[in-house]
């Protein structure tokens, strides 16, 4: 019987210490999310399980909300690269909790972003068409309010910018109480595309997206579930550990 106690116990510390190891891979090394939306673009499918470095952008510390936003190592995204972060847009609930999302980081700090009035990004060098240019705010850098893009900036300060207030009157952004021709941030912010001009569920509805809110690099598609089909054919040939 002692022997027995000694085995089950030996059991019981092995099972926790392999659930604590998990556990501490899930938060701080990588993680696997779902697509949940059929307007996932067209690299992605509703379906599809995707694998996300958090240590790409360095591994967020848990209990932002009081501790603060901190990083385990450090890192950015690179234009270009698929990233999961947390939807920028949802006030209901704290960073970590809210809605995962997925999207291709097309622009980084300090770059310009040419958008036209029917929501259509323009990348490349010369065009036709009318647009709107406005930069992407980048920490410690000052940003010039104009038409193009003060509504965008007095939503990101409300948001983002926890030190500041910020409202509009008319076509004036005012920080404060007082109109505001420059303003400085307090945090990278970036860009992001779902990969299709016609799917609007990206930056062009959210806004930018604060540093505080990555999580990490898509390093690829671990597996992919139709769920319209019946479950001895529901995984999708082809995509197993494919590159996004």
């Amino acid at each position: 019987m002692p022997a027995m106690k000694k085995g089950v116990l030996r059991i019981v510390i092995a099972l926790a210490v392999t659930g604590v190891l998990l556990l501490l891979v899930w938060q701080f090394v990588a993680a696997q999310f779902p697509v949940m939306s059929p307007r996932a673009g067209r690299t992605f499918l509703a379906g599809d399980h995707l694998l996300v470095s958090r240590m790409s952008y360095g591994s967020r510390l848990p209990f932002m909300s009081s501790l603060g936003h901190h990083r385990i190592g450090s890192g950015s995204p690179a234009r270009g690269e698929w990233m999961a972060f947390n939807l920028p847009s949802d006030t209901a609930n704290d960073v970590a909790d809210r809605p995962v999302m997925i999207g291709k980081c097309v622009f980084l700090p300090g770059d310009t972003v040419r958008l036209t009035p029917e929501r259509v990004l323009v990348f490349g060098g010369p065009h036709s068409r009318r647009v709107n240019a406005f930069v992407v705010p980048a920490k410690g850098a000052r940003v010039e309010v104009t038409p193009a893009n003060a509504r965008l900036l007095c939503n990101t300060i409300n948001l983002h910018e926890p030190c500041h207030s910020a409202v509009m009157y008319g076509d004036t952004l005012f920080i404060d109480g007082h109109a505001a021709r420059f303003i400085t941030f307090t945090q990278n912010y970036y860009w992001v595309y779902s990969g299709d001009q016609y799917n609007l569920y990206d930056s062009r509805r959210f806004g930018f997206v604060p540093e505080t809110h990555l999580i990490g690099r898509v390093s690829s598609i671990l597996y992919s579930i139709d769920p319209e089909e019946p479950f001895y054919r529901m995984f999708r040939k082809g995509r197993f550990f494919c590159s996004p």
